[in-house]
């Protein structure tokens, strides 16, 4: 069962190894395939970690309220970490957009959570994407963003906006056209033939930073066909005839202001075809537009305890149910010496499942990952010495050992809220959690502030 089996980003796989506890043997579970997210095509600073039941599929939630207070969103999933396809490389993505019109082949819907147990600070929407002959998409979301910290809208600038872009055309063999199911693909554009406003002609990427450039197309968009991926290096055009090669526009994006909310999630994709197991998407993410400096994780001392808001998916297998529910969560952060990163613990707890069914569990342990190298750790900056994440990257194992079963599973997060001096702890902590039985299983995403 895919229940069990547990934008372009960079991530990690995600294996969480269990040593001999309380008499049981050592034993391996995957329950979930953790990634990161950054939004740098937007105006916000917004960083995401997600938790995938699908081997690479990583989840966002970008809030801003418009003039008359209404909640906006831009949220949706991706793959992640495995294209669809290689040579070109191929990167899908399904997003919901709430101030979008619907188009004849996608139906958006959403609406509040009433009546959800997390708080008055936590806005709870639903969010559902019906694709015809593609499938359905259904978000859960909760943020503590407030009309009045409003960041504004992060994507006035997009280049998916804008009808007056130049009319990118591909017709290279290997790129296929947006397949039913999906909003949007990023395709990499070095070497790929096509037209330019009708000029044919070949694309390739400008020497930068990055060493590689994009094609991105996302409907229902206002340009008309494919626009350059502005966080990425610039995508130069050579028309055959002999004229001069062009720079496709590449707009940096403006800047919004970082607000410091939280927000957190999951989504479910459904294929058409429900007897497609492989087609099946389900995650959860946490995320937060004011990351903690990655510069600053390692110099800090000290301690700090965080509480919040869990909500996620229950699944019982034998029974074919799924559920939501929520919980209460709380951590403490051990941030060592200044030449550590540390470690941060906890539990989540309060488990209610929704209808009122009687959850297996009252608690789940957020520990340490005792398979590290250094053994004392579980925050750090990066995945296996890559580039350094946002708000770092948080690494361990959940597990409970309750009267009838084991659970084991794996759990991770961010550091969020920078304060005025670069020794102030992080004001903000928020992850994903998952846990399974063998039968039953829990995958939840949190957001938690300093006490």
């Amino acid at each position: 069962s895919w229940l069990r089996r547990d934008w372009v980003a960079e991530g990690a796989k995600c294996k969480t190894s269990v040593s001999k506890r309380d008499g049981w043997e050592s034993t391996e579970n995957v329950t979930g395939w953790r990634s990161q997210l950054q939004s740098a095509n937007s105006g916000s600073k917004y960083t995401s970690m997600s938790q995938s039941y699908r081997e690479g599929s990583g989840g966002w939630s970008l809030p801003h309220y418009d003039e008359e207070g209404n909640l906006l969103l831009v949220a949706g999933a991706g793959l992640v970490n495995r294209p669809l396809q290689t040579d070109p490389d191929i990167w899908p993505f399904r997003s919901i957009n709430t101030y979008f019109p619907d188009d004849a082949e996608r139906v958006t819907s959403h609406g509040p959570i009433d009546g959800h147990g997390l708080g008055a600070a936590w806005q709870g929407t639903e969010l559902m994407r019906a694709y015809e002959g593609g499938g359905t998409l259904t978000m859960r979301l909760f943020t503590d963003l407030t009309p009045s910290d409003n960041p504004g809208d992060p994507f006035t600038t997009h280049p998916s906006l804008d009808t007056a872009y130049p009319n990118v055309v591909l017709d290279d063999p290997p790129v296929p056209g947006l397949a039913a199911g999906w909003d949007g693909q990023w395709i990499y554009a070095g070497g790929l033939a096509g037209s330019v406003d009708g000029v044919p002609g070949t694309f390739s990427c400008a020497e930068g930073s990055l060493g590689y450039c994009g094609l991105e197309t996302y409907a229902p968009g206002a340009a008309p066909g494919y626009f350059a991926d502005v966080a990425a290096d610039p995508v130069i055009f050579t028309p055959d005839d002999g004229s001069d090669a062009v720079m496709l526009p590449h707009p940096d994006p403006a800047a919004v202001p970082t607000v410091n909310y939280l927000a957190f999630g999951s989504w479910l994709f459904v294929p058409e075809d429900i007897t497609d197991l492989d087609a099946y998407d389900f995650g959860v993410f946490a995320s937060g537009d004011d990351p903690f400096m990655v510069d600053n994780l390692q110099g800090l001392v000290g301690t700090a305890s965080y509480a919040g808001e869990a909500a996620g998916t229950y699944a019982d297998v034998p029974q074919a149910t799924l559920d939501p529910f929520e919980a209460k969560v709380e951590l403490t952060a051990d941030f060592g010496t200044a030449a550590d990163f540390g470690t941060i613990v906890g539990r989540v707890y309060d488990f209610e499942i929704d209808g009122g069914k009687t959850s297996p569990l009252t608690e789940l342990g957020l520990y340490t990952a005792d398979w590290r190298s250094d053994g004392n750790t579980n925050i750090f900056q990066s995945w296996e010495g890559g580039p350094p994440f946002p708000g770092g990257w948080v690494d361990g194992n959940s597990w409970v050992n309750t009267d009838t079963a084991i659970w084991l599973g794996s759990w991770g997060g961010k550091f969020f809220g920078n304060g005025a001096a670069a020794s102030d702890l992080p004001s903000a902590f928020a992850g994903t959690f998952g846990a399974t039985d063998g039968d039953r299983s829990f995958a939840g995403s949190f957001g938690a502030r300093r006490q």
